[in-house]
């Protein structure tokens, strides 16, 4: 007679069922869905073999080669999918975190390099007289569209620059449609 495995307290069948679960859901499958991928991957399985994975009433037991092969669905490691899904929650929420601070620093670094690049443009443009500023104005007037939702205040500097020098206040493109209204080329 066979004898019965007392019961035990590690939960990692229950962990790699409710993980299955969340990962599944999170990327939107359904139980076929993920079946027919295990099945594309090399290792067959129908829907109700993953419904019976999930199900805390039935809970059938996973295997090595289901495990690995839905790490590999899942992207992930076979000790990540062993996770339990609230520490699951915890580690991407830390993941997202570090990916925002180092885009965030990277952000302020390029943001320091543009405004001083602005500063060096503006430098030159003033130092070299109204025909650099004319052109300056031009550029952003003309790419207006593009910097504005960024920073408003680039294009409000340069009018505030231009009308302190009294330049034009015509675009390239405006400029070139009026002088080809009065037939000069």
């Amino acid at each position: 007679m066979p004898r019965k495995t007392p019961n035990r307290t590690v939960g990692a069948n229950e962990n790699l069922a409710r993980r299955i679960e969340m990962e599944r859901k999170s990327r939107g499958w359904s139980i076929e869905g993920l079946a027919n991928r295990m099945t594309a991957a090399g290792c067959p399985m129908n829907g109700s073999a993953i419904y019976r994975i999930e199900d805390p009433e039935i809970r059938r037991k996973v295997d090595a080669d289901e495990l690995v092969t839905m790490a590999t669905l899942f992207e992930m490691s076979v000790a990540d999918l062993l996770t339990p899904p609230e520490a699951a929650h915890d580690s991407e929420v830390r993941k997202l975190f570090r990916r925002w601070q180092k885009l965030d620093g990277q952000h302020r670094r390029l943001r320091a390099e543009a405004g001083a690049a602005w500063d060096d443009m503006v430098a030159f443009a003033d130092a070299s007289g109204n025909q650099a500023l004319g052109t300056l104005r031009e550029l952003l007037h003309d790419n207006e569209k593009a910097y504005r939702p960024h920073d408003p205040s680039i294009v409000d500097t340069l009018l505030e620059v231009s009308l302190v020098r009294d330049l034009p206040t015509q675009s390239h493109a405006e400029r070139e449609r009026e002088r080809r209204r009065n037939g000069e080329d």
